[in-house]
């Protein structure tokens, strides 16, 4: 009798969970069905699109979409959306760690004035199921096929007014310019810092991007040796 007391007891806590959680698994297929979602099939059909995924940068390095930008909104919130403005007019394939979190990246970038986006049913997954190409690497494009970038370098709090400005006269101008050995403020040094690997992509794109900021940043400091 005492173990088919405790079948009873168990059956009547089950009948009284049940209802608790299919209402909220309702809830969150009621707030997903607000959201645009393509299935995996049909995003590889769509004309002119870029990729976000909004997981974690572990996760994307590990494998990712193919040629799918790195956008974790936890990681970038101040200046993700000046830096993403470039995609404004795309269509924007958004995937993340689930399609709850694909729901919510989905969302605010709606909320931002995205237009054109659509959250990726199934995620990863899906992709890779259709048999769609990702890749585990940073980058997959060769040298001279870049056509945008994003960061998180915002530049709304550098004032240039207070830059000096300077006139010289075409005397003082160097028949010649080294990097390597130039001089600034009586200060001589090599100026220039060293490329980081950036695997596929080559360590010449990152020194024209980086590498070039950092050498102003240095220059600003005064200081050639200043390491970054």
């Amino acid at each position: 009798m005492t173990g088919i007391k405790m079948v009873a007891a168990v059956c009547v806590a089950l009948f009284l969970i049940m209802p608790t959680i299919a209402i909220k698994n309702h809830d969150v297929t009621e707030e997903l069905s607000d959201v645009p979602f393509i299935s995996a099939a049909d995003a590889a059909h769509m004309q002119e699109y870029v990729a976000f995924d909004t997981r974690e940068k572990d996760a994307y390095q590990k494998e990712h979409v193919q040629d799918a930008l790195s956008v974790p909104p936890a990681e970038c919130s101040e200046c993700l959306f000046d830096a993403l403005d470039i995609y404004r007019e795309m269509n924007i394939l958004v995937y993340g760690a689930d399609d709850a979190a694909t729901a919510d990246a989905v969302e605010l970038l709606l909320k931002n004035g995205f237009e054109r986006v659509w959250g990726l049913r199934g995620g990863l997954s899906a992709w890779k199921s259709c048999g769609l190409p990702t890749t585990s690497s940073w980058c997959t494009q060769s040298p001279g096929t870049f056509s945008h970038t994003t960061g998180c370098i915002s530049m709304d709090a550098y004032d240039v007014e207070n830059e000096r400005e300077g006139h010289v006269s075409i005397t003082d101008i160097p028949p010649r310019w080294n990097w390597r050995w130039a001089t600034y403020d009586n200060i001589t040094g090599d100026w220039t810092t060293t490329p980081k690997s950036q695997g596929a992509c080559g360590s010449c794109w990152d020194f024209a991007a980086m590498g070039a900021l950092e050498a102003v940043i240095n220059i600003r400091a005064k200081d050639p040796d200043y390491d970054i």
